[in-house]
């Protein structure tokens, strides 16, 4: 019985929040289910492929969002159950995880995620068009701070002066900028040590 800001029961307020997930067959037969048909343990420790499409014109941007972020968690959470064989010295699987637009599933668990993943025996490879798609400055400093190889197409120029320092010394905002077609920065690390930028 209690009442929202405006006068509204609070469990009415709650529900119409789900609404469009539980009125949407696809979602609902999704979630609707006793049991996962799909065990995602086994798929990382089987090295398996597992493709999800998660498109927005197929799904809307709500029901992909919501699924991309339950997927992130189970996964996190597989990742995590592998702390015990880190704890007997067993040798782990390195498995990939390839996101591509990742901003729209890019939560805080994601950040724990980029600092965690190597440990875990997980290659993290992500993909978006441009850094201001990625609202949480922890998700950006996560990156920055974790990212092993990079790889920078044309920037427009927001992007350009942000890179940059990842590129420097060799390569400045208008060797980012006037990139042709088909060419790209790269940086990456050879035995933990930073090689310098190459195109």
């Amino acid at each position: 019985s209690q009442k929202t800001p405006d006068g509204g029961r609070l469990g009415d307020y709650y529900s119409s929040k789900f609404e469009d997930f539980v009125n949407d067959p696809r979602i609902n037969l999704i979630f609707g289910q006793p049991c996962s048909t799909i065990d995602l343990a086994e798929v990382v420790e089987s090295n398996k492929i597992l493709l999800v499409n998660l498109s927005k014109g197929l799904l809307g941007e709500a029901n992909s969002s919501l699924l991309g972020m339950m997927l992130m968690a189970k996964l996190n959470a597989v990742f995590m159950e592998r702390m015990k064989h880190i704890g007997k010295k067993e040798k782990l699987n390195p498995y990939y995880l390839y996101v591509d637009e990742f901003q729209n599933i890019a939560t805080e668990n994601f950040s724990i995620l980029l600092a965690e993943a190597r440990k875990f025996g997980m290659g993290l490879i992500l993909a978006n068009q441009y850094l201001k798609q990625i609202s949480d400055h922890h998700i950006v400093h996560a990156i920055w701070g974790n990212v092993g190889k990079l790889v920078s197409f044309r920037l427009g120029f927001e992007d350009a002066k942000d890179m940059v320092p990842q590129f420097y010394p060799i390569y400045g905002e208008k060797d980012l900028i006037d990139l042709p077609n088909y060419h790209a920065i790269f940086r990456t690390n050879v035995k933990g040590e930073r090689t310098l930028p190459c195109n």
